[in-house]
């Protein structure tokens, strides 16, 4: 499946595969494609519990996350950051990964 520059998902979730740790950032670039997402880019390491992600405009995004150093549902903390970062990031993870 060809790739449309102006067509992608983000989706936030725990990245660790057993507890609620570690919250990601996921991208699909190609949303028809349901193996295209990409490793998370990890935007809290830690106890992460339920996440919501909002655009806010000219592609930047809030994350609203469970947050605490010891239990994830104690504190809600926000995170900000663009769809510039997030795609950095994980072209960075995918360099890693090839190498």
């Amino acid at each position: 499946m060809s790739q449309n520059q102006n067509k992608w998902l983000l989706f936030t979730h725990p990245s660790d595969k057993s507890e609620r740790l570690d919250l990601g950032v996921y991208v699909n670039k190609s949303p028809q494609d349901p193996s295209a997402w990409s490793a998370p880019w990890s935007i809290n390491c830690g106890p992460s519990g339920y996440s919501d992600l909002a655009y806010i405009d000219e592609s930047w995004f809030a994350c609203l996350m469970e947050w605490r150093e010891d239990n994830y549902t104690e504190q809600i903390a926000i995170e900000i950051f663009s769809y510039n970062e997030v795609n950095q990031a994980i072209e960075g993870l995918n360099k890693l990964a090839v190498v």
